[in-house]
């Protein structure tokens, strides 16, 4: 584990981040769970806490705090921005759609009054952050 402090020194010092897959043996890679606490127990207090180890689904980086700065002033307003925008008008086209479904449906109630209520629930959706973190990092 010592000899891949340098390569994160390297990142620090240019505000960017390191693919920890490529420093690591190959057999550790399977363990993620003791890899994060390796690196969160005497990597990064080497580092003197500086930057986050993101480890999910055979993703192994680690991102130095400049970086996570960056990201969190310049790159996440604009994707957040044009995700919500996206977001808006697909809820808008849900609701229309829903609307105009319960205006039929009333037309019908006494038919459809055993089906489930659900039909008109709109889905919002949540964005897990490995899916966040991987379109930054692209």
């Amino acid at each position: 584990i010592n000899p891949i402090v340098p390569v994160l020194q390297s990142a620090i010092s240019e505000d960017s981040f390191c693919d920890l897959r490529m420093h690591i043996p190959e057999p550790l890679l399977h363990y993620e769970g003791d890899l994060m606490t390796l690196m969160e127990s005497i990597v990064l207090p080497q580092l003197g806490g500086e930057g986050d180890v993101v480890i999910s689904q055979g993703e192994m980086l680690y991102v130095s705090c400049g970086m996570s700065k960056h990201i969190r002033q310049a790159l996440l307003p604009p994707l957040i921005e044009t995700y919500a925008k996206n977001r808006a008008e697909e809820l808008s086209v849900l609701q229309t759609k829903t609307e105009a479904d319960v205006l039929e449906g009333k037309k019908e109630r006494k038919s459809k009054r055993k089906k489930n209520s659900k039909n008109n629930v709109i889905d919002y959706g949540v964005v897990p952050l490995d899916v966040v973190t991987r379109a930054i990092l692209r």
